[in-house]
């Protein structure tokens, strides 16, 4: 039998070498509970450390996955970027070519309205040459009176279709000065034309009467009465920052029908778009009725001075 025996040390290694046991036993006396867990705590944390590790693996596949479909949407980002601005650029193209052709459209005009001024004061000069030559005749015979009653009928034919045509040339001369002239007179900005004799009715409001037709809100006659209108102005008022039209009508002679036409298709056009609507009639003479009627109704007058005829 191995003895137990301990005198120092060595007696004591010896014996737990000896009996294996003893160790075990000796160890859980030496030893806190804190310490004898340490390898079970240790095998866990390595399986935590896994897991761990393992999570990681997962998240850099997943992130990289993640950066390869970003990597794909930006490429067709900036495909369909480059998409954009080469349209962007052809419609600038576009707007370069309408904007030469529209520089060219105005020289034309000016050089119509030039042409059409020299001819309003040459039929002003007739017209005034006529008028002198039908007084000088009614001084006549009493058997020239018949021929005056004759003369004076064929000149009032005369001076309605000259009317006509006389309100044609001021339709014509006011076209390069109608925006100015109406911005001034009503305090508009950024006034543009949506009607005149020589552009047709802008699309957009052509299709504000048309809705507006369909749903009963103005009949077929105001939707054509609008359209006979000799100007349709479009602007932002500088009191109020807000949309307002402007219908104009043109004549050399502001007659009643003139004034009534203007402040019905104003009432009209302010029914189809919901915004102020201002009428107007703009013409080189005027009645003091006219005038008093234009008042009542609440019609601008803007009278153009009838240019002068030219002296020799």
């Amino acid at each position: 039998m191995t003895t137990t025996a301990v005198n120092d040390i060595s007696d004591l290694s010896r014996i737990l070498q000896e009996n294996p046991e003893w160790r075990e036993h000796f160890r859980a006396l030496l030893l806190s509970r804190e310490v004898l867990t340490q390898p079970e705590k240790m095998a866990q944390l390595t399986e935590r450390v896994d897991g761990l590790t393992a999570r990681m693996d997962q998240f850099i596949l997943e992130m990289r996955e993640y950066t390869r479909r970003a990597d794909a949407r930006m490429e067709q980002f900036i495909a369909e970027q480059r998409e954009i601005n080469a349209r962007a650029d052809a419609r600038m193209d576009q707007f370069d070519q309408f904007s030469r052709e529209t520089k060219e459209f105005i020289l034309e005009m000016r050089e119509y309205t030039r042409r059409a001024d020299e001819r309003m004061e040459q039929f002003d000069r007739f017209i005034l040459e006529t008028r002198a030559f039908i007084s000088e005749t009614r001084q006549f015979t009493k058997e020239m009176r018949e021929y005056n009653a004759k003369a004076d009928r064929r000149m009032d034919r005369f001076d309605d279709r000259l009317g006509s045509y006389l309100g044609d040339l001021l339709e014509n001369r006011l076209h390069g000065r109608i925006v100015p002239l109406i911005a001034n007179r009503f305090g508009l900005r950024r006034t543009i034309i949506l009607k005149s004799r020589f552009f047709q009715m802008d699309s957009g409001l052509y299709e504000q009467l048309d809705a507006a037709e369909d749903a009963g809100q103005i009949s077929l006659r105001q939707n054509c009465q609008l359209q006979l209108a000799d100007f349709i102005l479009r602007g932002v008022r500088k009191d109020t920052r807000e949309p307002a039209y402007v219908v104009v009508e043109a004549s050399r002679t502001i007659k009643e029908y003139d004034i009534s036409r203007a402040r019905e298709r104003a009432d009209i056009l302010a029914a189809v778009t919901g915004a102020a609507a201002f009428p107007a009639a703009i013409g080189n003479l005027i009645a003091d009725p006219q005038e008093s009627q234009a008042a009542d109704s609440a019609v601008a007058i803007i009278q153009a001075p009838e240019p002068k005829p030219e002296r020799d």
